[in-house]
């Protein structure tokens, strides 16, 4: 009975110490931590590898030999490295490595930019947590919404993606039935909160009830004004049809 209490304790507190471990390290790092054989990494944990290998191979080796932190060998990342297309183009891989950047990588980048030829004027980006974190970084907020270029100190102003706002205004209403997936899918968003929507919701005649009647037009005029800010915010030429589908600025006496 005692062996039985002694070993049920010694697992109680392996399985303590794994789920706090959990927290901190990804499947592959807790897999090299049990001491398992053969480990494949993924594209997130080679991409935190190259974060911390960006910073100095010394301090790389370092942190995985001195301090034993399960990382990638540097045999790996250069594996991976060579593995990354450089064609001409969207560079997939490298906006992969991306997904967390940081105020110095940021304003890093932009001054590389520069140096080609080419001035950066704005920056766009989901409000996942990472860009949430560079906005508190760079002091983004409602009532500031740009920041200095590192070189000709011009205004760089800050935006949030169009497509991912409409999203985030759609799955707000608690009683929204779209679940898992279909919560990023933009195509429902703009159908939703379509003019179509707003303009049939704004004849809806329920019958007596005006209550219900108020709701449909108070519902409908919201969703002609999503429909008209996504419509500008969303744009991507200047020659549109309808001026309401022009960037804002280009017919400002008809989209004002």
């Amino acid at each position: 009975m005692d062996t039985n209490r002694v070993l049920q304790n010694e697992i109680g507190l392996k399985t303590t110490h794994l789920e706090s471990l959990s927290g901190i390290f990804s499947q592959n790092q807790m897999d090299i931590y049990l001491k398992k054989k053969k480990i494949k990494w993924i594209l997130n944990d080679i991409s935190k590898a190259f974060t911390l290998r960006y910073l100095g191979v010394r301090g790389y080796k370092y942190v995985r030999q001195s301090m034993n932190f399960p990382l990638p060998g540097l045999s790996t990342l250069r594996s991976w490295a060579s593995k990354i297309d450089l064609r001409h183009g969207l560079l997939k891989d490298v906006l992969n490595f991306m997904k967390k950047i940081t105020k110095d990588l940021l304003l890093q980048i932009i001054t590389e930019v520069y140096n080609a030829g080419y001035t950066t004027v704005a920056c766009v980006h989901d409000c996942g947590g990472a860009n949430i974190g560079l906005w508190r970084e760079l002091e983004i907020s409602i009532k500031n919404t740009e920041f200095k270029h590192l070189v000709t100190e011009e205004k760089i102003f800050m935006f949030a993606d169009t497509p991912h706002l409409l999203n985030l205004i759609r799955n707000c209403d608690h009683n929204s039935t779209v679940r898992g997936t279909q919560r990023q899918n933009v195509k429902i968003a703009v159908q939703l909160m379509s003019r179509k929507v707003g303009t049939a919701l704004c004849h809806y005649i329920p019958g007596e009830n005006s209550k219900d009647k108020k709701v449909a037009q108070d519902t409908g005029i919201f969703f002609l004004l999503i429909n008209n800010w996504f419509n500008k915010m969303n744009s991507y030429v200047l020659n549109a049809a309808l001026p309401n589908k022009k960037p804002y600025g280009v017919e400002l006496q008809q989209q004002n």
